[in-house]
């Protein structure tokens, strides 16, 4: 018997009411997005979710914060107030829909044909069924289904177990939100049977996270040339706790942008004071250094690393350094970024502001002629032959115009000064 015979169920109005629903979270994403990649929730812990907090709305996955020592209202906790506020909710969104947002329109750029190895690029076509996954893979009629099949079963379970009948048990399961414990309490010391008004008014089902259906796509292969990346981080004693983080977090939205957009890329970690040495991915991101700053061990090491171990007839290769810039010999800084500039396909450097006196992007701005992208004041670029990236960075939520400058080719090819 199709599950859809139930009269009170509008399918057209529930998937509605789902993209509805679901499109204002996506519109709040976006307008949080900036917030969202500089935040302290992306990088810690083993999730698949990442919180964010959006304006209230009604809507089956949505939970209240718990603020302990107050409420959400304007009062302060020990006399009410007389102003209306904005409620805000927090949600667990999946990471894959917030990298389908940050990442839409990212490429390595000046890519090139170059060798027998393949990279492949990720393209999506239709696999299978999951039960999490972005707004854009919602499988919507299979979702309702699901919603109603779970809440007849409930209904069903409750009319056995009570005696009542199921359209009362409909209803009891309706006014608890789909929370079988409560309903089946609450039929059990039901004193009053509701009215047949109240029991018009109950819904038909509830749609819960467990209903959710999403679109499981595979792979579809794409040819490309091989890349090499390498990631090098300054980790001498200049760099605060706070400055490490976002150094974190800029090359951990990096890694996760190659990892998701391209297959078998291969990535090189180098981290310096004033010494510079090749490491794993895991001290990269977490062991902290000290001492002074040299940044022109980085860009050395990594021009051995490419001499020494790959054909630049087979491979694109891009480089992306990350320092405060407080960096005792600068000028030899730039002769190395000058000598490791013609074996890349992209130089990167970003730069986090607040160093003392001049620094190395002050630098670099006067000896590679760097302007500023018109639609991207936090990123430099240069005019020459071989392309050079810079950016700057004030606060956490700068590091996504600093990804965008670096990745985003509508940026590079639209807003260079050549």
């Amino acid at each position: 018997m199709s599950v859809f015979k139930n009269p009170k169920v509008d399918e057209r109005k529930i998937e509605g009411d789902i993209k509805r629903h679901r499109q204002k979270v996506r519109n709040q994403i976006n307008e949080k997005i900036k917030d969202i990649v500089g935040g302290t929730d992306v990088i810690t812990g083993e999730k698949k979710t990442v919180k964010v907090r959006v304006k209230e709305l009604p809507s089956y996955y949505f939970r209240h914060i718990d603020i302990s020592g107050g409420g959400l209202g304007q009062g302060n906790g020990n006399e009410p107030g007389d102003e209306s506020v904005e409620h805000e909710l927090e949600i667990e969104v999946p990471l894959e829909e917030i990298a389908e947002v940050v990442f839409q329109s990212f490429r390595l750029p000046n890519l090139l044909n170059k060798g027998r190895k393949i990279v492949t690029a990720k393209d999506f076509r239709p696999e299978g069924i999951n039960d999490y996954g972005p707004d854009p893979k919602l499988l919507r009629k299979l979702t309702v289904k699901e919603a109603v099949e779970r809440t007849e079963s409930l209904v069903r379970d409750l009319h056995k177990k009570t005696g009542h009948k199921k359209d009362i048990c409909r209803w009891a399961l309706s006014k608890k939100n789909g929370d079988y414990a409560k309903a089946l309490k609450l039929l059990q010391t039901l004193k009053k049977i509701p009215s047949e008004n109240e029991i018009k008014k109950a819904r038909s089902f509830i749609i819960t996270d467990e209903d959710l259906r999403f679109r499981l796509d595979e792979n579809e292969i794409q040819f490309e040339s091989n890349a090499l990346i390498i990631a090098m981080r300054d980790v001498s004693g200049s760099m605060t706790e706070d400055k490490k983080y976002i150094t974190r977090v800029f090359f951990w939205w990096t890694v996760l942008f190659l990892r998701t957009k391209y297959k078998e890329v291969e990535i090189r970690f180098i981290s310096h004071d004033t010494e510079a040495k090749e490491v794993d991915e895991h001290s990269f991101f977490y062991e902290s250094e000290g001492g002074g700053t040299r940044c022109h061990s980085a860009y050395d090491l990594a021009k051995k690393i490419i001499e020494e171990q790959y054909n630049l007839d087979e491979w694109n290769i891009y480089a992306f350094h990350f320092s405060d810039g407080e960096d005792w010999d600068p000028v030899k800084t730039i002769e190395s970024i000058k000598n490791l500039l013609p074996f890349c396909n992209a130089l990167g450097y970003a730069e986090i502001q607040g160093g003392i006196g001049l620094t190395l992007l002050s630098h670099l701005i006067k000896e590679l002629s760097l302007q500023q992208i018109p639609s991207n004041s936090n990123v430099y670029i240069n005019g020459g032959e071989h392309l050079f990236l810079a950016g700057k960075i004030d606060k956490q939520n700068d590091i996504l115009p600093i990804l965008n400058g670096f990745f985003n080719l509508d940026v590079n090819q639209d807003s260079s000064p050549r």
